[in-house]
């Protein structure tokens, strides 16, 4: 096990360091889009239960308690939706591609092996195979993320879509 490890550090290229690099940058977007999409679903699914009293309860409680009740702009509500999509449609599109970067590093590093058929060419093979790890590792931890996050996303959407743009869901029943 520590042989192996050695081994994925010890053939580190440009090609490892870049998915790396795409690694770190991905989670700082999602780490954005995370943000933003509980923003939105804490706007439209308020945790704040005096939304359910009448209103003569709830203007009551508002005064005893100096309370003033915080509107949401729709503007507002829109824009950091169409933020959010977009943050996450980057997102998404990252993840899918560091399978293809680990398999690119992979040709990339077993090209030149062919040159050298006969001669020693292992550093070359377990350079290609570090770029292959990295780039599913990077894939499988993305994706894992996006588990997380997506009801979220898809929940507000359908959300938006059925309350604030009635026409678009029954235009497309």
């Amino acid at each position: 096990m520590i042989n192996m490890i050695k081994i994925i550090f010890q053939n580190f290229g440009f090609i490892d360091f870049f998915i790396i690099v795409l690694f770190v940058v991905n989670i700082l977007i999602f780490i954005s889009v995370k943000e933003k999409a509980e923003r939105m679903h804490n706007v439209l699914y308020p945790k704040d239960y005096s939304k359910n009293m009448p209103d003569r309860v709830k203007n009551d409680l508002l005064k005893a308690e100096q309370i003033e009740e915080k509107k949401f702009d729709i503007n507002e509500l829109f824009s950091l939706r169409e933020h959010m999509n977009s943050l996450y449609a980057y997102y998404t599109s990252i993840t899918s591609i560091f399978p293809l970067l680990g398999m690119f590093g992979t040709v990339v590093s077993l090209i030149p092996m062919v040159d050298k058929m006969g001669e020693q060419s292992t550093g070359l093979f377990f350079t290609a195979l570090t770029s292959t790890f990295w780039g599913i590792l990077s894939a499988i931890i993305c994706k894992i993320l996006d588990a997380g996050i997506s009801p979220t996303i898809e929940d507000d959407e359908l959300y938006i879509e059925t309350v604030y743009i009635p026409d678009k869901a029954h235009k497309e029943r």
